[in-house]
């Protein structure tokens, strides 16, 4: 009895912290890729993005701690699921716990850049270094999440 009590109890553990959906082990920073475009001069080029891609990206620099940087949002998608609603990022730091809202804006409009579906550009700043999960709401619904990196100032 002992035994299954403890089995029990073990498997409770394991269940609880298996459902953590605020799980900073799992997080790793989001991968880059590059959206081809043509140049004034009319030279092929590529702008490297962080995201998902062919879904969202936004413009992979560095992101400072402490300054207000601009960051410019590319989306890949119907514009029925884009156009028209409300814009939100909320930041979690992995190393701190902080949680707090980076942007906010109307709702998006068609605004096609780099091949995307709409584009908008926002000021975020970041309050500490390290991981952030960046989430991503449309009219207040989970869109997808980013994860970035602060740096410290030179």
């Amino acid at each position: 009895m002992k035994k299954i009590l403890f089995l029990f109890i073990l498997l409770a553990i394991g269940l609880i912290t298996g459902c953590n959906e605020h799980n900073e082990s799992d997080w790793k920073l989001s991968s880059t890729f590059g959206v081809p475009y043509t140049d004034d001069q009319g030279v092929e080029r590529s702008f490297t993005l962080r995201g998902i891609e062919n879904k969202l990206g936004i413009t992979d620099a560095p992101l400072t701690v402490g300054v207000s940087q601009k960051v410019v949002w590319h989306f890949w998608d119907q514009e029925d699921n884009l156009i028209g609603k409300s814009f939100k990022v909320d930041g979690i730091s992995a190393k701190t716990g902080e949680q707090v809202t980076l942007f906010e804006s109307d709702p998006l409009v068609l605004a096609p850049n780099l091949g995307a579906t709409t584009s908008l550009p926002s000021g975020i700043k970041l309050t500490s270094t390290g991981l952030w999960k960046l989430n991503i709401y449309l009219d207040n619904e989970h869109y997808e999440s980013l994860f970035v990196e602060g740096k410290e100032p030179n």
